[in-house]
């Protein structure tokens, strides 16, 4: 069987050799010419290749299951041959070697390692974990390098290839309180030259251990706070609130007054700190009138302190705040303009500030001291599209007013909106308060898009068409106003295979022909062609909206018949009315079938017409009387004579063409 001591197949893995491939053609023979059987020994890996036989000597071996390599990479397998008969020389064996050669199937995987670790904020620069990934194939294949991603802080962390791991390095500065956890990702990635390249992911997340290193902040302070005149001693006036600026530690806060006002001539401070609340309260009565000066505030400095920190000198911070000392309610807030003019462009998102015309100042003032001197504010109006800020105020507020509901903003659908607000005290008996109007503009913006009248376009061109033709009239609307809207729109591109072919006037989105002729305008080669139109408010720079168009090229008789063959032959017998064979002749006319342009009709011309004739629509020839041989002038060859006739194929189109 097949002359060789072994057979020795090498294969690639995998989808490289499908299943069912032809690996091998056996060939045996038989001294006695018996019919021959081939076969394979069964064993653990037969399995693996069917042996199929395709005559009495020869046989196909095919690849059976898949190939994997980091499976197993060899198989030896034996091949029989027999005649059918029993005994020594009917029967002989064949050995087969399978060896699978390696693809780069594998991507590299991580070994266990460790997915967190623990640094403090101010941990040296150097290495901080190593990693190692391994790769099942072999050669470059199974060669790993190692990179970080490219979400990786790269001015925090470095990845690189030592030996056969990779090593994580800080390179950079940890900053707890900006972020307390980062995440490393590390890329494996096998040394494949060519082809697919394989690529394993490990994450590490570095936790960033607190250290102390920042003062406490104050984290709530109210800036100004007020209170009655004759108020008891023990009313709150405000309350301040620092929290360890190291946030992984939370000392505990401190509070004491520093310093209190540097005019006051009483001779006890009328306030005092609560230590571990951070609450200020009057220590004494304050009578409003008998402060010097004409004074109405205290300046306050507080200082906030951490207890039990490690620091020398102990961390520390300090903030001020104002303490207005009030008096009666005899003052109504008032604001300072009596109509306010604003705008604000349609759609603007919610919290959008109005920006006030001209040099209007919005701003409301209550000169009463204290809660005679808060007010609320807000807007009086049968729609909530607008909002108040602040909505409470103290004194004096320069407000702002903000889009609450956008949905009723259009341009399109209202041009102005009324409405009024109101500046109204917060006491409970006879509150004061004023109103003022206000008008908003509504400004367009451009949020419509060019929409064309038709959602696509399609036309007949005739083929034969000159420089200059109109192709079509392409239209688009916009509602928005000025040059966002209509008269803004502008035809800005063509695209598609003729693109180039043609113009379209920017303004009107007429479409001509720019050159005509050639392969393109020729229905025979391309009967049609599409294109995208692309149209664009704001004068061409703005939304941008294209519509299809079919362009379809009309047929004109531009073609002539042609005759499939360049010459037809037919024997005929002397005084017979019929070839020997049947003669038809036929003619092709690439114009469109189905009209005249296309239809094709049949005639003889030349000095032998009249002895045949032909079929005008088949083509069919036959002759119309007997022809005599001996009549016919002309050498003879070998009891031959050669008639010629000849043939016109003529279309029915306008002008007719004739071949």
């Amino acid at each position: 069987m097949d002359g060789q001591t072994e057979i020795v197949l090498r294969l690639k893995e995998g989808e490289e050799t499908p299943k069912g491939t032809l690996l091998y053609t056996l060939k045996g023979f038989d001294a006695d010419g018996d019919k021959l059987q081939f076969g394979i020994r069964t064993s653990s890996d037969s399995d693996i290749i069917i042996v199929e036989t395709i005559s009495s000597t020869e046989a196909n071996i095919y690849l059976n299951k898949l190939l994997d390599r980091e499976e197993k990479d060899e198989y030896a397998l034996v091949l029989s041959l027999t005649d059918g008969h029993l005994g020594k020389g009917n029967f002989v064996t064949q050995s087969l070697l399978i060896l699978v050669e390696d693809v780069n199937d594998n991507s590299p995987v991580f070994k266990n390692h460790q997915n967190s670790i623990l640094l403090r904020e101010d941990a040296p620069l150097g290495t901080i974990a190593h990693l190692e990934a391994t790769d099942a194939d072999e050669g470059p294949f199974g060669q790993v390098v190692y990179h970080a991603a490219a979400d990786v802080e790269k001015n925090l962390f470095s990845v690189s290839t030592v030996g056969e791991k990779a090593v994580i390095r800080l390179i950079g500065s940890l900053d707890y309180e900006k972020q307390t956890v980062h995440q490393v990702k590390v890329l494996a990635v096998d040394r494949a030259k060519e082809g697919r390249v394989n690529t394993g992911t490990a994450i590490v997340l570095v936790r960033v251990l607190d250290v102390e290193d920042r003062p406490p902040e104050f984290i709530r302070v109210t800036p100004i706070a007020r209170i009655t005149e004759n108020s008891p001693v023990g009313t709150t006036v405000l309350q301040v609130m620092a929290v360890d600026g190291d946030r992984g530690i939370n000392n505990k806060i401190q509070y004491a007054l520093v310093t209190s006002n540097d005019n006051q001539t009483l001779a006890l401070d009328p306030f005092k700190m609560e230590a571990d609340t951070g609450k200020i309260v009057t220590a004494s009565v304050i009578n409003r009138e008998a402060l010097p000066f004409g004074s109405s505030s205290y300046i306050i400095q507080i200082k906030a302190t951490e207890l039990g920190s490690y620091q020398v000198p102990v961390p520390f911070t300090t903030t001020e705040v104002t303490v207005i000392i009030s008096d009666i309610n005899d003052e109504t807030p008032t604001f300072k303009r009596k109509l306010y003019e604003c705008q604000v462009a349609e759609n603007a998102p919610n919290n959008t500030p109005l920006t006030f015309i001209g040099n209007a100042v919005p701003e409301v003032f209550d000169y009463d001291q204290g809660i005679n001197g808060t007010f609320l504010m807000y807007v009086k109006s049968k729609s909530e599209i607008f909002e108040i800020t602040p909505k409470k105020a103290t004194n004096e507020a320069t407000f702002s007013i903000k889009v609450k509901n956008n949905t009723q903003l259009d341009y399109e659908k209202i041009k102005m909106i009324n409405f009024t607000i109101v500046a109204k005290e917060v006491i409970k008996n006879n509150p004061k308060f004023s109103e003022v109007p206000v008008v908003v503009h509504i400004l367009d913006r451009n949020d419509n898009y060019p929409e064309f009248t038709k959602k696509s376009y399609e036309v007949w061109v005739p083929e034969n068409c000159e420089v200059g033709t109109t192709v079509a009239w392409i239209q688009a609307l916009d509602e928005d106003s000025g040059n966002y809207g209509t008269q803004g729109v502008r035809y800005t591109n063509i695209a598609g295979s003729i693109a180039g072919l043609l113009n379209i006037d920017p303004i009107s989105g007429i479409l001509t022909v720019k050159t005509a002729g050639g392969p393109s305008w020729d229905r025979e080669q391309a009967p049609r062609h599409y294109l995208s139109i692309e149209a664009r408010d704001d004068m061409g720079n703005g939304n941008r909206n294209s519509v299809q168009l079919t362009i379809n090229l009309e047929d004109v008789n531009d073609n002539s018949p042609l005759f499939i063959q360049n010459k037809y032959e037919a024997r005929l017998m002397e005084n017979q009315l019929s070839f020997e064979k049947f003669l038809r002749v036929e003619a092709r006319d690439a114009d469109l079938n189905g009209t005249q342009n296309s239809e094709v009709e049949y005639s003889l011309v030349g000095e032998l017409h009249e002895n045949f004739t032909i079929d005008r629509t088949t083509g069919e020839i036959y002759p119309k009387y007997p022809i005599d041989f001996e009549s016919i002038e002309g050498p003879e060859e070998e009891n031959v004579r050669i008639l010629y006739l000849t043939l016109r194929a003529r279309d029915k189109g306008s002008p007719s063409l004739y071949r």
